[in-house]
């Protein structure tokens, strides 16, 4: 009887290893890890969003992609993604589908005075934002150091207005 039963449990753990295995391997269907900014969006097909980040120093980049349908909608998506990188350049190109908004940032979370940062996006290669800032005083309690721009649409380069 011992054996018996030894033999099943083996049996439902090598079951249940090959489920973990075989749900990790769709990959497709899953959402990208949200510490990494992903190279498609929902599918993408209609534009390539291009986010070049400039940091002084060690700098947060965000992007935040939303459709347009209503929270409790079961075609609602949201998107919440961000990358830790080091200081200088780095570019993330972005494959996005149409009516698709949010918003890409790129900040320091410990600046010194005189750190800088600069967003630059670009829709299929057209520029639609440039903004850089320096930080000429130490930073206040309850403030932050970024850049960002909102988007009304990526796949259009629409941005919101203010």
């Amino acid at each position: 009887m011992p054996r018996r039963m030894l033999v099943a449990i083996i049996g439902v753990v090598l079951v249940l290893g090959w489920l973990t295995v075989k749900d990790r391997k769709k990959g497709s269907d899953a959402p990208p890890p949200n510490d990494k900014i992903p190279s498609v969006v929902f599918g993408g097909g209609a534009a390539t969003l291009t986010i070049e980040a400039t940091a002084s120093e060690p700098a947060k980049v965000s992007a935040v992609f939303e459709t347009g349908y209503q929270v409790d909608d079961s075609k609602h998506k949201l998107l919440e993604t961000w990358q830790m990188v080091e200081a200088g350049t780095h570019t993330f190109t972005i494959d996005v589908p149409a009516g698709v908004s949010g918003r890409v940032e790129v900040g320091i979370d410990h600046p010194s005075v005189g750190a800088t940062v600069e967003l630059i996006c670009r829709v299929n290669d057209e520029l639609i934002h440039r903004d850089t800032a320096q930080l000429d005083q130490p930073l206040q309690e309850g403030t932050a150091f970024f850049t960002q721009i909102e988007f009304d649409d990526f796949a259009t380069g629409e941005i919101t207005s203010d």
